[in-house]
């Protein structure tokens, strides 16, 4: 059970139902330093609310909980909370995670390939695609398939171009072509030919 802070082992029960557990001796030391205060590096406020040994002891950092840390780190202000610590064990996985994908081949939303060419951090990635082409973007991004090869972006933009250009053409011809041949039969018709009803002119 803990006394004032302190954990002690091997307590009898019916001392611990009469209120008769007091203190050891070799745990005093242990005893002065629960409630002990610190600031970590972080500017943070420290204080150890466990002691088990020097090498064992339960902090609060800022209101939240620090378990099973060293003394030497509480001294040195390297102590923070559980919260962050498995916050920053998650960041430094992704991390080498991400590193480990370097030259590895995938392929965008455009069906392109391309490879994580250089990481810096989750916002500073380099991706390089077959054509030779290297985009700085983000991690997301890469990870998403949302990076496009600009050059291939390039030529498909002077394709569509060079279609409606074409298209554009076309049209003018069109315009410019002869009328058809009933257009013409109708045009007789008005200057005075008729037709025998079986649609030739007539004389």
């Amino acid at each position: 059970m803990v006394v004032a802070g302190v954990l002690v082992k091997r307590v009898p029960y019916q001392d611990y139902l009469e209120g008769n557990i007091k203190l050891p001796k070799h745990y005093k030391e242990k005893a002065q330093k629960v409630g002990e205060t610190a600031v970590n590096n972080s500017g943070q406020d420290m204080k150890i609310v466990v002691w088990r040994d020097t090498s064992d002891i339960d902090v609060m950092v800022d209101g939240e909980p620090a378990t099973h840390r060293t003394y030497q780190n509480f001294r040195f202000g390297k102590v923070t909370s559980d919260r962050y610590r498995k916050e920053q064990e998650k960041r430094i996985a992704e991390k080498n995670e991400r590193k480990a994908n370097l030259g590895r081949v995938s392929i965008n939303q455009m069906g392109q390939r391309m490879a994580l060419w250089k990481y810096s951090s989750e916002n500073s990635v380099s991706v390089i695609f077959e054509s030779g082409t290297v985009v700085k973007t983000t991690w997301y991004a890469y990870r998403n398939g949302l990076v496009v090869d600009p050059a291939e972006e390039k030529k498909a933009v002077e394709a569509m171009q060079k279609a409606e250009s074409r298209d554009g053409r076309e049209k003018s011809l069109d315009e410019n072509l002869p009328q058809p041949f009933h257009h013409s039969v109708t045009e007789a018709g008005r200057r005075g030919h008729g037709t025998d009803g079986k649609g030739r002119l007539g004389p």
